[in-house]
């Protein structure tokens, strides 16, 4: 009797590790299958729009070719000073590592804190100060 527990047990484990993973959210991106790395240069571009439009641009290499970046806002309970946006490779394909430039763009709207953003990867930060008016 145990031993036909153990199979059946074996038998269903197995079943549900080769289910396909069910689809993400559009911009969450899966922390199984994200890891933080580097960028070797970030900035703020404003766009001459109205409304004043803000987007950050994140540029660096990423170790996979077949890597997807993704630039993700901690989630705050109130504004901080500097709002933390992580910059994330996701692997979702095996591939082979090659070294591949990458640039990423966030759309800042609301995740700007009260002095501006602080990009994090993998080895290190930086804080970018975020005028709140239009400057002249």
């Amino acid at each position: 009797m145990a031993s036909a527990l153990t199979a059946a047990a074996v038998v269903f484990s197995a079943l549900g590790a080769s289910a396909a993973p069910e689809p993400l959210q559009a911009g969450v991106p899966d922390p199984s299958l994200c890891k933080p790395i580097d960028f070797t240069r970030a900035f703020v571009r404003t766009l001459d729009t109205s409304p004043w439009d803000r987007f950050l641009v994140v540029s660096g290499f990423k170790p996979f070719s077949s890597m997807e970046v993704a630039l993700s806002p901690v989630t705050y309970i109130r504004q901080p000073e500097y709002w933390e946006i992580d910059v994330l490779g996701c692997v979702r394909t095996v591939g082979m590592p090659v070294l591949t430039p990458y640039t990423a763009t966030l759309p800042l709207g609301n995740t700007i804190g009260t002095k501006g953003i602080e990009v994090v990867g993998a080895t290190r930060s930086v804080r970018i100060d975020v005028p709140v008016r239009k400057p002249f």
